[in-house]
């Protein structure tokens, strides 16, 4: 009986998992008709970088406080958890406020460096910090076992990226900017409803301690190099490409990159769904608990392979069907970066 329940909790919330992450993670992917359509493989390459640009700003304001959220919800008693959540808010706006005033002193010199237009740099802590804080939220509702509300906060982000940037781009016939504004307005809108969502469970209070601040600093500061490391493996060859090729180079090799990404949000929904079943099975720590935790790793690894060859052998359709015809040539790409993001999610299991 207790084995059925966890079988059927897992497949329950991977379900909830696997949608809402598909709809949320996978909305630049889902865009790619529209993006292919509406942009040149030059301004599609642009806001590749842009993106890159996001990304990096989000681990440096982020400092992993997810990840700490996720490690101190089992270890803090009720009461002084929110004073956690607080801390850390506490902690990313600050980190957020030195981010921001450094691209406004030095946009120009960074415009030069990753070579994009500067007057748009603003825009990417603003963003970064509105996407720290939501997956904050989504990292407490993880461990809280809440995979509807995870799945209602992920899927409300989803539809207002996805129908912002589809308006801008059919309705006002803008480029990379205009997509660029229409994530901002999506992370706003979700930041906002967060917040009143944290404030409304008493998770935020009038009050911060300094003591977590060290906390956070030492869970997080160690773990910086290893999530720039990630950045530089699923990023690095971007800007390598804008570099040392062009924009319009590395436009069609991220639209093959998109595609084959797909394993990630298989990999990303499994690991949403099996982080908070892992704890409480490593709390029985059991010969047989144990042993569930590694069948249900090799099992999913298992599928995860398997997904790899379909999504190659569905490639060259998704292409043909959906993607603008000066992107064709990324479908080439598809199998390796398939391939990659599956040896990736072993070591993630691992």
């Amino acid at each position: 009986m207790n084995s059925a329940y966890y079988k059927l909790k897992l497949l329950k919330n991977f379900s909830i998992y696997a949608i809402t992450s598909a709809l949320n993670s996978g909305a630049v992917f889902l865009l790619l008709p529209f993006v292919t359509h509406y942009l040149t493989t030059d301004q599609y390459g642009v806001y590749s970088i842009y993106l890159v640009a996001i990304q990096s700003a989000f681990i440096l304001i982020s400092l992993s406080c997810n990840g700490a959220l996720q490690v101190e919800y089992y270890k803090l008693d009720r009461e002084k958890f929110p004073i956690f959540v607080t801390t850390t808010i506490f902690l990313n706006s600050f980190l957020f406020i030195l981010s921001l005033a450094f691209c406004l002193l030095f946009n120009k010199l960074l415009g030069i460096i990753i070579g994009v237009p500067s007057e748009w740099l603003w825009i990417i802590p603003i963003i970064a910090f509105t996407q720290v804080i939501h997956q904050n939220i989504l990292a407490i509702l993880q461990v809280q076992n809440k995979a509807i509300v995870f799945g209602v906060f992920n899927s409300v982000f989803a539809i207002l990226n996805i129908g912002i940037s589809i308006f801008s781009l059919k309705m006002l016939n803008s480029s990379w900017p205009g997509l660029l504004l229409s994530f901002l307005t999506a992370y706003l809108i979700i930041f906002i409803v967060g917040i009143v969502y944290l404030i409304k469970k008493k998770l935020v209070v009038p009050k911060i301690d300094s003591a977590y601040f060290k906390d956070i600093l030492k869970f997080g500061i160690p773990l910086i190099p290893h999530a720039l490391s990630g950045l530089a493996i699923e990023f690095g060859n971007r800007l390598f490409i804008a570099k040392l090729v062009s924009f319009k180079a590395l436009g069609v090799y991220n639209t093959g990159f998109q595609v084959g990404k797909v394993i990630s949000l298989l990999e990303m929904s499994f690991t949403q769904a099996y982080v908070p079943v892992l704890f409480e099975k490593l709390t029985e720590n059991t010969k047989e608990s144990k042993l569930k935790i590694v069948k249900l790793s090799y099992m999913f690894l298992g599928l995860l392979l398997a997904s790899v060859f379909i999504i190659t052998f569905l490639s060259p359709f998704v292409f043909k069907w959906f993607i603008g015809s000066s992107f064709q040539e990324g479908a080439q790409f598809v199998f390796l970066i398939a391939l990659s993001y599956f040896f990736f999610g072993v070591y993630k299991m691992f």
